[in-house]
């Protein structure tokens, strides 16, 4: 118990020196000469938390675990810092996370193959499993009717990496501690997200990878990390959230809640400089829903009492501050106005248009969808609203149903619905306080997805995308198996 407390301390006084010598380095560089100075501040700030991370690593990870438990955790890490570092093969990029994955991949085959293989005992998640085999049969038969093979085949390379991810960390990860320290990797490779984000958005640094790299100057404040675009960064720190708030809300100690406050700040500031609308309403309806469903009568009391009482003297102290943000929020809100610009098409006029088209192409299709990845050749070639240039679905659960038809699409709803289900049923029922953390930030984690996802043009090849079901899908199963055996016991899982 004490080992877990000091495991929470750490992690709590790491995220918030992280975000004190952000808000240091910030300070440096807006006092002095930018560059002067930006260079320095950008390689203290990215030693000092690639440090930390180290010596997190090193002490909680590689000396506690099985080097192929290692391998999981490298894998998950990777999968946060996206093609950083990355090798062209032509229509497909080679990068860190996507080694890792067919290495571990490539194993797995091999234990199969050896008969070393028992994946889960639980009827739910075997059928969640199957329904993702199906998936992928169902995307390989699309081929026939594709119009664009090319993105066929593409797109169910995206697919089979995201399932085999599913897949991958049902088998191997299937103790307490692997969930503990798989939950506690999001929120630090979250947090040196928000670093590298502040960088992008204070100094205009931003990596190869980025849009805004080759971008004009009047964009460069726009953040997006390690992604391409700035909506999928928001996404991802939308998600991230409500993990945060999870953590906030079963250690309650003065450094996590002013860790998680500043946390919850930063990543409040990220998305609205981004400008991404569907993610702002995700948050701001997500913690609506949290404080209702998920906070208790004490909790409830105590924000509201903070919010009548710190949020006068807030608003008088940093009023134009507060004015600016609550400006900028009402113009972001009010922005969604089909209407806007007639003559290129408002934002919102072009998403209606997309999804009109989705029915459309799905109708002519009697159901069956344009098969994998055609959504985009369809919408540039056989359009029938238009939609202004922009042939992007911007709608995950859109992008699953024009391209695979509902039928896949009608699993996928039903099952993600069950997730939320089985993750509400585990945190009322759980009995340490590691599982009621856990079960708490993937059910709101699950629940904000729904709208955050509408936000990227494509979700497809995003890996927390995946990684978000695994987490859930692993957890369930975990649980499940932990709920009728005591969990060192259970054989649940690749044999070792």
């Amino acid at each position: 118990m004490k080992q877990t407390h000091k495991r929470k301390n750490l992690i709590a006084q790491i995220i918030l020196s992280v975000i004190v010598s952000l808000v240091l380095g910030w300070y440096v560089v807006n006092i002095h000469s930018i560059s002067s100075y930006k260079i320095n501040v950008i390689l203290v700030l990215i030693v000092a938390a690639g440090m930390v991370g180290l010596y997190i690593f090193k002490k909680y990870i590689i000396n506690k675990s099985p080097l192929f438990i290692v391998l999981m955790y490298l894998l998950i890490m990777s999968s946060f810092v996206g093609a950083i570092v990355s090798i062209d093969l032509g229509p497909f990029s080679l990068f860190p996370y996507r080694v890792l994955f067919l290495f571990i991949a490539g194993i797995s085959i091999i234990k199969i193959y050896l008969s070393k293989f028992s994946l889960t005992n639980d009827t739910f998640v075997k059928g969640t499993l199957t329904f993702l085999l199906f998936w992928v049969v169902y995307a390989f038969i699309s081929l026939m009717w594709v119009k664009d093979l090319t993105s066929g085949i593409k797109d169910i390379v995206f697919l089979l990496f995201g399932i085999g991810l599913i897949f991958i960390v049902v088998a191997y990860l299937v103790r307490e501690k692997h969930y503990i320290s798989f939950y506690y990797i999001w929120l630090l490779m979250a947090v040196f997200l928000l670093l590298i984000g502040l960088i992008n958005h204070f100094l205009q640094i931003h990596l190869p990878v980025s849009r805004i790299y080759t971008a004009s100057a009047y964009q460069k404040t726009i953040p997006t990390a390690v992604f391409t675009n700035e909506n999928d960064y928001a996404s991802f720190v939308t998600i991230s959230v409500f993990l945060c708030v999870a953590f906030m809300n079963h250690y309650r100690k003065v450094i996590s809640i002013l860790a998680g406050l500043a946390f919850i700040g930063i990543s409040f500031y990220i998305i609205m400089v981004t400008s991404s609308r569907a993610n702002l309403l995700a948050v701001m309806i997500s913690f609506i829903i949290w404080y209702l469903v998920i906070a208790d009568k004490k909790t409830k009391i105590g924000l509201l009492r903070l919010f009548v009482i710190a949020g006068p003297v807030i608003i008088l102290i940093f009023f134009n501050r507060v004015l600016s943000i609550l400006q900028k929020v009402i113009h972001e809100i009010t922005s969604l106005n089909i209407g806007q610009a007639s003559a290129e098409g408002g934002s919102v006029e072009i998403r209606v248009n997309l999804l009109k088209n989705v029915f459309v192409f799905l109708q002519e299709t009697f159901g069956f969808g344009v098969g994998a990845g055609n959504a985009e050749y369809y919408m540039q070639h056989f359009q029938v609203f238009n939609t202004y240039g922009d042939f992007n679905i911007h709608n995950w659960w859109a992008e699953i149903l024009v391209n695979y038809g509902l039928l896949i699409f009608t699993i996928y709803v039903l099952i993600y619905l069950c997730l939320i289900y089985k993750l509400y049923h585990i945190y009322k029922n759980a009995l340490t306080t590691n599982i009621k953390m856990i079960s708490e930030g993937l059910l709101m984690g699950l629940i904000t997805f729904a709208l955050a996802s509408i936000s990227p043009s494509s979700m497809m090849a995003l890996p927390y995308n995946w990684l978000l079901f695994a987490f859930v899908i692993g957890f369930i199963n975990f649980y499940q198996n932990y709920s009728h055996t005591k969990l060192e016991e259970n054989n649940v899982g690749f044999k070792k």
